[in-house]
């Protein structure tokens, strides 16, 4: 993966936490008007780098991240 598509993405990531205080495929279809398979390659962009940040919430089958998970990995 090309580091500046891994900044991109979690650059959205870190867009969408700080809007809504989570992270979810749906939110960043919603909040950028990406597809389902965009949105999922932009969390698996950020997944690889940083698995810690997602957990699979079992309610909704989707990962998630909260915005507290996904500032301690922001390097500004």
């Amino acid at each position: 993966m090309e580091e500046n598509e891994f900044k991109k993405s979690f650059q959205m990531i870190l867009d969408v936490a700080t809007e809504r205080g989570y992270v979810t495929r749906d939110a960043l279809r919603e909040m950028f008007g990406l597809t389902a398979i965009e949105s999922s390659h932009v969390i698996r962009h950020v997944m690889q780098k940083h698995p810690e940040i997602f957990k699979w919430d079992g309610a909704s089958s989707s990962h998630r991240a909260d915005l507290a998970d996904v500032r301690k990995k922001h390097k500004p």
